[in-house]
């Protein structure tokens, strides 16, 4: 079988792409996304990348990255999703690949086709009709170029409460470390914080963790308003990489994921992976009369 010879070009931004094996969704709650983007950040900082654009959809995930060192980018890829899955993978007692062995790349030089690459990243969940504008997706983090806090109330320190302060501290800690954040980890942050604490903390880690590179994006747009302007007035394209076809708006998943808020899989959703196929046949029966999935959202929401 012929492999295809990736496009490895010196100063290029390259598109990155990722799918899972059978389409299976990447993220059912912020958790699964914050382990995911510490872990991204993380390695980010230790492979001295140029980060800048990243989406985190249901069931993919896109990024604009730039390394010192070209040749090292299967290296990046690999460590910060290997990490993943195996999080993901632990965390509930599944086993086998999350992702699909190779990630789509495309090398993007010259201004006006990276600001076009970039548009079309920011604009991910725009199009998939989860949000109207691209600065109100929380985990594609352009929000967060502009305020530390753009989903929730500033966090006032000497008015903060102690179990609030000290996750502070220790997330603090863990990016000075430039340690991702585990399951294990991000529920002992969270536990016993407010409702409002609790979305202080997580605008606080994107925040802290931010991979963006705030200077290389000015000399794309120059200031903020400007930026918010070209990207909400140009959705983007991308022709470069093959993407599984979906035309279906995500929306659905955010239906389903509703319904299980009331059920025994609220806390971790992604737990109905690992049931047996009959439960799982089961569940979906019930989820495609309550939200009217289709059976290929379903087979991607539970793995069937």
């Amino acid at each position: 079988m012929r492999v295809r010879k990736r496009r490895i070009i010196e100063n290029a931004f390259q598109h990155l792409y990722q799918n899972t094996c059978r389409g299976v969704l990447l993220f059912y709650n912020d958790m699964d996304r914050l382990v995911y983007y510490t872990a991204f950040a993380a390695m980010a900082r230790k492979y001295h990348a140029q980060v800048l654009a990243i989406s985190l959809m249901y069931d993919h995930t896109h990024s604009s990255v730039r390394l010192q060192e070209p040749s090292r980018m299967g290296d990046f890829v690999r460590d910060y999703t290997s990490v993943y899955a195996m999080e993901f993978n632990r965390d509930i007692g599944r086993h086998g690949p999350l992702f699909r062995c190779a990630y789509g790349n495309a090398p993007k030089i010259g201004a006006k086709k990276i600001r076009t690459n970039v548009s079309y990243i920011d604009n991910n969940a725009v199009e998939k009709m989860l949000f109207e504008k691209a600065e109100q997706d929380r985990w594609n983090a352009i929000a967060f170029l502009d305020s530390s806090h753009p989903f929730s109330e500033k966090i006032v320190r000497s008015h903060a409460s102690r179990k609030l302060l000290r996750s502070i501290k220790r997330v603090e800690a863990f990016f000075k470390a430039n340690a991702y954040l585990s399951y294990r980890i991000l529920r002992d942050l969270f536990d016993g914080l407010k409702k409002n604490e609790a979305e202080q903390l997580i605008d606080f880690i994107i925040y802290t963790y931010l991979p963006i590179d705030k200077e290389e994006r000015s000399l794309l747009y120059g200031n903020y308003q400007t930026m918010l302007t070209a990207i909400n007035s140009n959705t983007g394209s991308e022709y470069d990489i093959k993407e599984d076809f979906d035309n279906e708006p995500h929306t659905i998943y955010r239906e389903i994921l509703k319904v299980c808020q009331h059920s025994s899989f609220a806390d971790n959703p992604k737990a109905m992976l690992v049931l047996p196929k009959a439960e799982k046949i089961r569940i979906a029966n019930i989820l495609q009369q309550r939200t009217g999935a289709t059976y290929y959202q379903l087979k991607k929401f539970l793995d069937l």
